[in-house]
C-alpha cells in the first residue's frame, strides 16, 4: 500500500480480523458487511432474545448506517468487490499448482486486471456524455470533463434527485451562507447546507459528500442557487478524477532466474510422471500404453530441440561478422570459418582457380 493508511475497513463480522484491525489499523473506520448482516438476519428473523440479535444490537455502530454515515467508504457497503476478487483469481490460480506457477499466474491476473483498468481510462479520456437535455447542462458538461464514466453517472443520479427540492437562504454570517434546502410540499423533512467561501466548500447535513466522496444533491442544489458553472475545486477528490491513474505505483513483473525456472519444471513433471507411474503399473495394458505414449512424447521432444537448436545456429551464424577481405581469415568475434574470397575479381564463394572472369594479359596492364 505503499505506507499509506487505508480511510476505512469493511469485513464479514470475523472477530479475530475485528480485533486484528484494532490493533494495526488503530482509528480506521470499520463497518460490516450489509450482505451478511442481512443473510444472518433472514436466518434469525422473528426470534425474540436471540443471542445473535442481542449481539448485533450492541455492536450497531458497526453496520447500522445512522452511526457509519460521515466515514469515508465510497460506497463501499459490503465485501462484494473483494469476493469477486477471489472469483477473478479462479480463473488464473490452480489449487494443485506449484509455487513457481502460482506466481506467474497471479501475474498474468494482474496484467488483465491492468488491461481492463486501461480500457475504462482510454473510454473516460475519449468519450463525453450527452448533457443535451440536463437542466444543468453547463455544471454537468464541466464534471463530465473531469470525472470518471462511473463517478459521473453517479454524480448524474444526484442531478435527477435535485429536480424536486427547494431551498431559501437563512443566514450570512462571516463568509458562510446557510440555507435550508426541503422537498417540495415536504416542508418536515430540511436539511442544512453552508456555503464556505473561505474554505472553498459546500457542507451539508446529510454527509453524503463525506461518507461516498461525490457532492448530494442538496449541495447541486445550492450550486443551482449560487449559480455556479463548476464544481469547487475542494469537492472534486483525486480518486475520481480522469487523471487518477496516471498516479498508480507500477509495479514489476514477476521475473525469476533460468536455471531457477528450469529446476521448478523439473520438480512439477517428476511429480507428474510419479503419477502416471503409480497408474501405469496396475496392469499389463495400461503399462504398454504409457511406455508407447512416453517413448513418442519423447521422440516429439527431440525433435522440437533439434529444430530448436538448427534455428538458433543459422540466426547466430548470420549474424556473426566475418572478413571477406583475405583467404580463409576469421572475423572478429566469428567462430565460423570465412567464405572464400577471389583474388581477382574480389567475388565471394569462388577462388582465383574457379573464377569465370577472362584473365587479362599482364602486357596490356603495362600499357594502360
Amino acid at each position: 500500500m505503499s505506507g499509506k493508511r487505508p480511510k476505512s475497513v469493511c469485513t464479514d463480522g470475523c472477530h479475530a480480523m475485528r480485533a486484528a484491525l484494532r490493533t494495526v489499523l488503530p482509528g480506521v473506520p470499520h463497518r460490516l458487511c450489509a450482505w451478511h448482516v442481512a443473510q444472518n438476519t433472514n436466518e434469525n428473523f422473528n426470534v425474540e432474545r436471540h443471542p445473535w440479535v442481542i449481539q448485533k444490537y450492541l455492536t450497531r455502530e458497526l453496520w447500522a448506517q445512522a452511526f457509519v454515515t460521515g466515514n469515508f467508504f465510497a460506497t463501499v457497503k459490503s465485501t462484494s468487490r473483494c469476493e469477486g476478487m477471489h472469483s477473478y483469481m479462479k480463473r488464473y490460480v490452480k489449487h494443485t499448482g506449484t509455487l513457481f506457477e502460482f506466481m506467474s499466474s497471479i501475474d498474468k491476473a494482474r496484467i488483465s486486471m491492468g488491461m481492463l483498468e486501461l480500457e475504462a481510462d482510454f473510454y473516460s479520456r475519449v468519450r463525453r456524455p450527452v448533457t443535451r437535455y440536463s437542466h444543468l447542462r453547463e455544471l454537468e458538461n464541466y464534471v463530465g470533463s473531469i470525472y470518471t464514466e462511473r463517478a459521473f453517472a453517479r454524480f448524474r443520479r444526484e442531478v435527477e434527485r435535485e429536480k424536486g427540492l427547494s431551498s431559501r437562504l437563512v443566514q450570512i454570517l462571516n463568509g458562510v451562507r446557510r440555507y435550508l434546502v426541503m422537498r417540495y410540499r415536504v416542508p418536515n423533512r430540511v436539511v442544512n447546507v453552508s456555503v464556505h467561501d473561505n474554505e472553498g466548500m459546500i457542507k451539508c447535513s446529510c454527509k453524503k459528500f463525506h461518507t461516498e466522496g461525490i457532492p448530494c444533491r442538496h449541495a447541486i442544489n445550492i450550486m443551482k442557487v449560487e449559480d455556479m458553472v463548476r464544481i469547487p475545486d475542494a469537492m472534486v477528490l483525486q480518486r475520481w478524477r480522469i487523471e487518477c491513474g496516471k498516479n498508480t505505483a507500477t509495479v514489476a513483473p514477476f521475473t525469476i532466474d533460468v536455471e531457477d525456472t528450469k529446476i521448478f519444471r523439473q520438480a512439477t513433471l517428476r511429480v507428474l510422471c510419479n503419477k502416471i507411474c503409480e497408474d501405469a503399473t496396475e496392469s499389463e495394458s495400461a503399462y504398454e500404453e504409457a511406455k508407447n505414449a512416453l517413448e513418442k512424447l519423447h521422440e516429439t521432444l527431440l525433435r522440437m530441440k533439434m529444430l530448436a537448436t538448427g534455428a538458433n545456429g543459422a540466426s547466430s551464424s548470420k549474424s556473426r561478422p566475418f572478413n571477406s577481405g583475405g583467404h580463409g581469415v576469421r572475423g572478429q568475434g566469428s567462430t565460423q570459418r570465412a567464405l572464400p574470397t577471389c583474388s581477382t575479381c574480389r567475388g565471394v564463394r569462388h577462388t582465383k582457380k574457379s573464377c569465370k572472369m577472362p584473365k587479362v594479359p599482364s602486357r596490356v596492364k603495362d600499357d594502360e
